[in-house]
């Protein structure tokens, strides 16, 4: 994606805003404008809107650390640090979301109503997945031109030209990255949090790992802390002994596929692997079943609730087949998609990390798991195979959760994802669809 911007002619730059009066416009790869509007006061449709680039940069530098990092959660405070819209300065702005999952940033744009009082309505929906790197140079690029604009017309000392300087600083300072980037996972704003909170997290990470602690983070929010404690003094004492054979061949096979960018192909393609590994066909697998292959008590995967507020694997060494495991989910076939999450977290994670933790957290290592735990437990090509070539209806998918049990929700997103709801023709070889599909497996 790109921000275009040109100048407009001004009667005056006695302010930052007015210095900064550009038409703008945001385009995607494939030619999409997102800023198209229908200017009802000039009687003209246009792909630029004629705003101010002054608060569009300033917001987007304010929430910097949070539009890279954090997912989505449905809050009020969220929503005014990753919607434009929250750009504010008295401007009518396009009804764009950023959504970062940690690996790519979900732009979702609206067309707008228009209320009375404004001329301009956005006409542009879309929903298209960039990489993170492409959103930050994409933002790089605009701010920089904004503030050389600000310097040249004598607005050097102004908030944002500060503001962009400290950011650009945490940047390259990799420890003040990590508590920047910690902070936003939680939802905070910088230096929002505070100091022995942030210290608590950095020595939980130098014990732990960083992803598992950033993916707690991420759901547990304000409660982090007090979450992790819970885990480790309540949970894992009654954490139950299970092992995951051929771990590293398994890793080594995936390695060699090449990791596919999205989660969902990620996990997909390790779930086949690991079925393949274990010697598994299409059909479902029973949790006796479970059971033997990973070594554990089938009463600890579906009867034995414990005080963890997240599921959790500990394990001394990435690779090794031995570990311990704690289940949060209460009913039992929760507690069976929970397990097989993490066991596809462990298969993912080649880095040292000693903890993995399945959350509900929208990052790209917990949509792969969720994708890992569905492809396992429900194979898209069991599906196919049942279906016979018939279309899916209500009964079919209340009879498929039935066999392979799982949730009826879990085997219609499934059926969607595999695109078994198209026609037969279309569907056949198709794994899953499109990398608008990014939340299809949070179940």
């Amino acid at each position: 994606m790109r921000f275009q911007l040109e100048w407009l002619p001004r009667a005056s730059d006695d302010t930052p805003e007015r210095a900064t009066a550009a038409e703008i416009g945001i385009r995607l790869a494939d030619g999409r404008c997102l800023t198209r509007v229908d200017d009802t006061f000039a009687q003209t449709i246009r792909e630029t809107a004629r705003l101010s680039a002054y608060p569009l940069a300033l917001w987007l530098v304010a929430n910097w650390w949070r539009l890279r990092w954090e997912p989505v959660v449905d809050t009020p405070g969220w929503r005014m640090s990753h919607r434009l819209a929250a750009a504010g300065s008295g401007f009518v702005w396009p009804d764009i979301a950023f959504n970062s999952d940690g690996d790519v940033v979900q732009v979702s744009a609206r067309p707008t109503s228009g209320a009375a009082y404004e001329s301009i309505v956005y006409l542009t929906g879309a929903d298209v997945v960039v990489k993170a790197e492409a959103f930050v140079a994409a933002v790089d690029r605009f701010v920089e031109t904004v503030v050389a604009r600000l310097l040249a017309t004598g607005h050097g000392s102004s908030d944002l030209v500060t503001l962009w300087k400290e950011v650009t600083e945490e940047r390259r300072d990799p420890e003040l990255t990590r508590w920047r980037r910690l902070e936003a996972m939680m939802g905070y704003d910088p230096d929002e949090s505070s100091p022995a909170e942030m210290s608590d997290l950095l020595a939980f990470e130098q014990e732990w790992g960083d992803d598992a602690i950033e993916d707690i983070a991420a759901a547990a929010k304000g409660r982090t802390v007090e979450t992790i404690r819970t885990l480790m003094s309540e949970a894992r004492p009654y954490a139950a002994a299970a092992t995951v054979p051929d771990a590293v061949l398994i890793r080594v096979k995936d390695g060699l596929l090449g990791r596919d960018e999205h989660p969902w192909r990620a996990g997909y393609t390790l779930a086949k692997l690991a079925r393949r590994q274990y010697g598994l066909d299409h059909g479902p697998i029973g949790t006796e079943r479970l059971s033997e292959i990973f070594d554990v008590f089938a009463d600890r995967i579906t009867h034995h609730p414990t005080a963890s507020p997240c599921g959790a694997i500990f394990r001394g060494h990435p690779d090794a087949d031995e570990l311990s495991i704690v289940l949060s989910a209460r009913s039992a076939r929760s507690r069976r998609f929970e397990f097989v999450r993490l066991v596809g977290g462990h298969l993912a994670d080649w880095s040292g990390d000693r903890l993995i933790a399945a959350t509900r957290a929208k990052t790209a290592r917990q949509k792969m798991q969720r994708a890992f735990a569905a492809e396992f437990l429900c194979p898209v090509e069991g599906l196919r195979e049942m279906l016979g070539g018939q279309p899916a209806d209500e009964d079919f998918i209340d009879e498929a959760a039935e066999r392979y049990d799982v949730s009826s929700e879990l085997v219609r997103r499934m059926i969607h994802n595999g695109g078994l709801d198209a026609a037969p023709e279309i569907a056949r070889g198709l794994p899953v669809r499109s990398p608008e599909a990014l939340d299809l497996y949070d179940v």
